[in-house]
């Protein structure tokens, strides 16, 4: 573990010097955002120097320019490191990701993220994704994950979704359940 700090430090201090921050004198670096300049490159992987460091503030980090990024390259990755955090903050922002992104290959790395999670978390995330008014096929791939997991209370979802849900997919597969 001492190993990896030391090449965190580094990386960081390294990275000071493209973010204008200066080093403390115990060789830590204070916690400043990246700025929206820095190479997708160096941002990633100041994030994951971080990550080892401070995870709460590298977590912050990554949710920050989920919410800034416009480049959907550079979100793609970003939620792959999100997945890597398994925090419910993390998971929480997978969620929203998957009921909000703009762009459906993203939304559906998102869930997928998700579906192996296996928390409880997740699972309610996964629940209110199947309850929103988003596109049927990650409504149903949702609903696919949590009846394979056989997540507990999941029987008055289903039964709840099999006999008042106006998807005939939907229903169906929660029918089968």
């Amino acid at each position: 573990h001492n190993k990896f700090t030391a090449q965190a430090r580094s990386n960081l201090v390294e990275l000071s010097m493209v973010r204008r921050v200066t080093p403390r004198g115990d060789g830590s670096v204070p916690f400043v955002p990246m700025r929206t300049t820095a190479g997708e490159d160096a941002r990633l992987a100041g994030i994951f120097a971080l990550q080892l460091i401070d995870s709460n503030a590298a977590l912050q980090e990554v949710i920050r320019l989920c919410d800034t990024s416009t480049n959907a390259p550079f979100r793609a990755k970003l939620v792959y490191v999100l997945g890597s955090f398994r925090t419910s903050g993390a998971i929480r922002k997978l969620g929203q990701i998957v009921r909000t992104d703009p762009l459906g290959t993203i939304r559906t790395d998102a869930i997928s993220l998700l579906g192996i999670t296996k928390t409880t978390v997740a699972y309610d995330e996964l629940r209110t994704i199947v309850d929103s008014p988003i596109e049927l096929a990650l409504r149903r791939r949702a609903l696919g994950m949590l009846t394979d997991a056989d997540v507990p209370g999941i029987d008055t979802l289903l039964f709840r979704l099999a006999t008042g849900e106006r998807d005939l997919g939907l229903s169906e597969i929660a029918a089968v359940g």
